[in-house]
């Protein structure tokens, strides 16, 4: 196989697995979250498993649509 294609396959590959996995975390955000989601307008829904925000949207809509903030530490934070 030339190695031009193997590299495409494998990034490819690559892509599909990436997409899948954000898929998978936004399903289960969703999940835990159910109650709240199903309350949505179906619009709503759809922007939320495309992992799309909107004006308006609260802080768990945000939170189902692209998953929590991860906590930052600063430099000056730092102690040690």
């Amino acid at each position: 196989m030339p190695l031009l294609r193997q590299t495409s396959l494998l990034l490819a590959a690559a892509a599909l697995a990436t997409i899948l996995a954000a898929c998978a975390s936004t399903d289960s955000r969703i999940r835990d979250n159910q109650s709240t989601f199903d309350q949505l307008p179906p619009p709503v829904q759809q922007q939320i498993r495309a992992g799309q925000v909107g004006l308006g949207f609260t802080p768990q809509m945000v939170q189902m649509a692209l998953g929590g903030s991860r906590p930052q530490i600063h430099p000056h934070q730092r102690r040690g």
